[in-house]
């Protein structure tokens, strides 16, 4: 941070200070340091000021609030993310609305955060226009417009200018695509030259926020270390409105350079075809196999790399705490290059949030629980998407083009039929390029995954980076023999147009493999594979069978009558909260099930919610029908609710309960507090307030539970981390309750499972001998 003077709301003085009783200490010569003390005060007064301007998210002044077009970040090579120049902020022009906040860590790797972004506002674009430039070569190259290009000593013509012409195209406009949306960065948006006006753009930066529809975090290793980086993010999702979904982008930067490598690697050893000698196909077949295996070596240690720096995350993040997190004033010893005394990012950051939040604790709550999911959810989900696949891999189509372009122009037998023969070879590239590389890499990124772990012994991990390959390698030979048994499989007068039709139908199939009607879902998730717990999880602990229906006599094979028919489930509704059968309808597609009877809804339906979601989705998924259980996940204090109501919906329970009906309701998150506290109050001790419908004598309250760590594979040497703020106690591995426990945060859980008797109900008779005191 840079000094405050002439920041708005900010004093430059601190006469007013001597109506304090410690400046009347002063006067008196009550303390020795009189200047120290003074510079203490002042220090302090400015941080409050600075923290409330903060948490007001609204610009310090006039021409604040400022944005730069897309493709001035990428210009000069990434030059902004390099270093902050005084001109940077000439390319900067005010705005209202922001389409993009980029929060990234200056700890990182710049060029790994330039390629990325490259990649992500300038790759699709690339890989539409080189394959159009490669489709026109191909197309002119078949009408004699192009010459014939003769590689030496190969044996046969070929062309060449699909690959070549696309290879420039990407690389050109990758490199210069100019994407005109609107996005913030730091270097450019606020002022590095002018002190006052850099101080207001720092103290604006929850206007900054509040201003951007979506935030663009590049991630790498440091991020979730680093102060500002967890404030932009905490403070992105205080700024939305509750019934707004966060549009929460994460790109991480170890994957950029990747994906570039990965497309080169696959560009040079296309155009190696035809122009490597092939008299010799032995020294043919090795250069191919030295160029793939040099770079998806250098990928496959990138991603077991990642995928075990997402681990590292989730273990910093459960223990989050402000204290352990970094800034670069701090790092200075608060001290500019002058020798001046600056204020702390720290302690200012640490008045907003408390303003914010109501006290650090629920901030610091907040980020292992809701940043975390968020986190999570977009660094497994979107780390490498079909999407994403497919741009990388474009030089596949390319090399198919010049082979069908190829067919085309240099068939010399009169029985052939050239233009058949060309649309066999795009047929083929389709495939290849669609289901084939796909399916390759997508067997590579989970034996990454399951080898994430490092090894100690650097021999040891350079040969865990084998078995990616090797299953890279495996696919493709696979599906090289399933090629030649379509061709081999019959003879149709369509130059084998027929068989390459029918192994594209086979193979692209492949990639939803997970019964998902969409690639772009599930291929991310297929790659990396859920670190929560799945249906088939429950089903796994639960000894739930797969092969047979659940009723009321018991389990019965398939094929046998269901002795009950009628058998049905139902989920309960209190705070008009209801459920969209849509999103059932893809969970059961993401988690590969069979297609769910419909839902019938009674009475009039709240907004669809979280809670009705969850609740809809996991218990259609527990069993085929079960018996009459209606089950209700969530509920509010006791107190927040009439009694008059809660009479009411006692007498309607009471209803179900002699018609033989269960009601099971969630008994809380929060422990023994009861629910969360509004408008972020902190946690009371007493009462105790138990969560109502669970208080209802006439449901049955449920717990929460987990996996233990033991299960889970969270409890080795490297993965155990203090739990708290201060903390010093370890992590706690259970060692005989091992597999289902009751959840709480002292054993690893984002939740402790709630409970208590209820304040307004008598306890039910039954209850006294368990429940009462010894």
């Amino acid at each position: 941070m840079v000094p405050s003077e002439d920041v708005e709301g900010v004093p430059d003085t601190v006469e007013n200070h001597h109506d304090d009783p410690v400046a009347q200490e002063l006067e008196t010569g009550g303390l020795e340091d009189e200047d120290e003390i003074l510079a203490a005060l002042r220090q302090e007064e400015i941080t409050e000021r600075v923290g409330k301007i903060l948490s007001r998210m609204t610009p310090c002044g006039v021409d604040i609030l400022r944005g730069t077009k897309a493709y001035q970040v990428l210009q000069g090579f990434g030059s902004p993310l390099r270093h902050p120049s005084p001109s940077l902020h000439a390319k900067s022009y005010p705005t209202e609305k922001i389409q993009t906040f980029c929060s990234h860590s200056w700890q990182g790797w710049w060029l790994a955060k330039y390629l990325t972004l490259l990649l992500f506002y300038n790759g699709t674009a690339a890989a539409v226009v080189s394959s159009i430039g490669a489709a026109i070569a191909a197309g002119l190259f078949c009408f004699d417009v192009l010459p014939i290009l003769k590689a030496e000593d190969s044996q046969y013509w070929s062309s060449f200018w699909a690959v070549i012409v696309g290879g420039l195209l990407y690389v050109i406009t990758l490199l210069f695509w100019r994407r005109s949306s609107s996005l913030f960065l730091d270097t450019i948006c606020i002022d590095q030259v002018d002190p006052a006006r850099k101080s207001k753009g720092l103290f604006s930066m929850g206007a900054f926020l509040k201003s951007s529809n979506s935030m663009l975090v590049l991630w790498d290793a440091s991020y979730c270390s680093r102060l500002w980086c967890m404030f932009e993010v905490a403070g992105f999702l205080r700024s939305r409105p509750d019934s707004e979904k966060p549009r929460l982008i994460m790109r991480p930067t170890i994957l950029g350079p990747c994906y570039i490598l990965q497309t080169f690697t696959v560009f040079i050893v296309f155009v190696s075809v035809g122009l490597v000698p092939d008299h010799t196909p032995w020294v043919f077949f090795a250069f191919q196999a030295l160029v793939c295996f040099c770079g998806f070596y250098i990928n496959v240690a990138a991603y077991r790399n990642y995928f075990s720096s997402i681990e590292k995350m989730q273990a910093e993040l459960c223990g989050f705490a402000l204290q352990n997190t970094a800034s670069d004033c701090c790092s200075r010893e608060h001290k500019l290059p002058n020798g001046d005394k600056m204020i702390c990012d720290r302690d200012c950051i640490c008045k907003c949030i408390s303003a914010w939040f109501g006290r650090l604790d629920n901030f610091e709550n907040r980020v292992r629980t809701e940043v975390l999911s968020c986190l999570t959810e977009q660094l497994t989900t979107q780390f490498f998407t079909y999407r994403q696949c497919v741009t990388t891999m474009v030089p596949i189509l390319w090399s198919f083009m010049d082979t069908g372009s190829a067919h085309v122009r240099l068939s010399q037998k009169p029985d052939h039929l050239p233009w058949l023969m060309g649309a066999r070879e795009m047929a083929r590239g389709f495939a290849w390029w669609l289901g084939v590389a796909p399916v390759a890499l997508l067997a590579g990124f989970r034996i990454s995954f399951y080898l994430r772990r490092r090894w100690n012994c650097g021999r040891c991990d350079f040969w865990l980076n084998v078995p990616p390959l090797l299953a890279v390698v495996v696919v493709v030979a696979i599906m090289v023999q399933l090629e030649q048994l379509c061709f081999g499989a019959f003879r149709a007068k369509s130059e084998f147009l027929v068989n390459m039709l029918v192994f594209a139908a086979v193979v692209l199939p492949l990639v939803f493999a997970d019964g998902s009607a969409s690639a772009w879902a599930s291929y991310a998730r297929l790659a990396f594979p859920s670190l929560s717990m799945t249906v088939s999880d429950l089903r796994r602990m639960y000894k739930v069978p797969s092969g047979g229906r659940t009723c009321a006599f018991g389990i019965v094979p398939d094929g046998h009558r269901n002795h009950a028919p009628k058998n049905s489930q139902a989920l309960a509704s209190f705070f008009n909260i209801s459920a969209s059968e849509a999103d059932a309808r893809r969970f059961h597609l993401a988690m590969g099930n069979r297609r769910q009877p419909s839902v019938h809804f009674v009475g009039p339906q709240g907004p669809p919610g979280v809670e009705g979601n969850i609740d809809l989705q996991w218990i259609q998924d527990g069993s085929t029908d079960p018996p009459l259980v209606h089950s209700l996940s969530y509920g509010e204090n006791e107190e927040d609710y009439s009694a008059a109501y809660q009479r009411r919906a006692n007498l309607e329970l009471a209803k179900l309960g002699l018609r033989g009906v269960t009601v099971l309701a969630a008994s809380g998150d929060t422990g023994v507090q009861g629910a969360a506290q509004a408008g972020g109050q902190p946690p009371r001790c007493a009462p105790f307030a138990a969560v109502w419908p669970a208080s209802s004598p006439y449901v049955t309250a449920v717990g929460a539970t987990m996996v233990s760590n033991h299960m889970s594979e969270v409890c080795n040497i490297d993965r155990i981390y203090a739990m708290g703020s201060n903390s010093s106690m370890p992590f706690a591995c259970p060692e005989t309750n091992v597999g289902e426990i009751v959840c709480s945060t002292q054993t690893g859980s984002m939740i402790t499972s709630g409970g208590g008797f209820s304040q307004r109900f008598a306890r039910p008779d039954y209850q006294a001998l368990l429940s009462s005191s010894p």
